[in-house]
């Protein structure tokens, strides 16, 4: 998995169905709401737009820092851990996220 911005919130759940990764989402966005950061709603119609602008900001992450983002790309693909696995209510890099993401304007998840 490639680095995170710093406004990235991410959930990550091997060997989880469709249907359960759906609900996993659904429950990442209602624990979201708890904390007080507000989704915007997505949609087909944008989803184009919003996929070329993630893949642009996550080029521009790599080449604002290649060493590292080579680094942590290849060490995560070797050892196969992240530190995005399971919930965000229980990761202590979202609710370091969070803390820097107060009053910022709506995330994508």
């Amino acid at each position: 998995m490639l680095p995170a911005g710093d406004c990235s919130l991410r959930q990550v759940f091997p060997g989880e169905s469709v249907e359960a990764l759906f609900r996993r989402h659904s429950e990442g966005v209602q624990w979201l709401a708890k904390q007080g950061v507000r989704c915007r709603s997505v949609s087909a119609g944008q989803f184009e737009q919003d996929f070329k602008d993630a893949m642009r900001n996550q080029r521009q992450l790599v080449l604002d820092a290649p060493l590292r983002g080579t680094f942590v790309t290849l060490w995560r693909a070797a050892t196969k851990q992240v530190p995005f696995v399971g919930p965000l209510a229980q990761q202590t890099i979202a609710s370091q996220q969070l803390a820097g993401l107060r009053g910022a304007k709506p995330i994508r998840v």
